[in-house]
């Protein structure tokens, strides 16, 4: 099993900074955008879309230096990632984060497996604060896991 200690360090800073920022001030504040996800269930594959906030990952360029801005894209990439392919599909590997923790973590329209991951449903008026303690709540269940494995 792969260490996930690296992505838990950058969940936990990623939580931290959201706790300090004042939303209202993101570009894009009130926005929100649809990302395509897709499970493997029964060897087939599932399609499907979550909301997120539109300004969640605008801050990765500032906090860590494996992303910058793709003007062209208008988005935040990290770096090596194909620019031809969706930003966030880069989050996935930063984080080491399956589609079920994504929605998880980010989903507004409360989609949280709340029996698989404890935390609250985060909704379109949800507190920054909220996303933050599920973040932090899915890291120290990760490294649970990872101390009885």
């Amino acid at each position: 099993m792969k260490s996930n200690r690296i992505y838990n360090y950058r969940l936990a800073v990623f939580a931290s900074h959201l706790r300090k920022i004042n939303i209202k001030k993101q570009p894009h504040y009130g926005q929100f955008m649809s990302v395509p996800l897709c499970n493997i269930v029964n060897g087939g594959e599932l399609y499907f879309e979550v909301l997120i906030h539109a300004w969640l990952f605008d801050c990765l360029p500032i906090l860590f230096e494996e992303w910058y801005y793709n003007s062209n894209l208008r988005s935040p990439m990290l770096i090596g990632f194909d620019p031809n392919e969706n930003p966030i599909g880069g989050v996935f590997d930063f984080f080491n984060l399956s589609p079920n923790d994504f929605r998880y973590l980010f989903s507004v329209e409360s989609m949280q497996d709340l029996d698989s991951y404890g935390g609250k449903f985060i909704m379109k008026d949800s507190s920054v604060n909220d996303i933050a303690d599920n973040i932090t709540n899915f890291v120290h269940n990760r490294q649970r896991q990872e101390r009885t494995n």
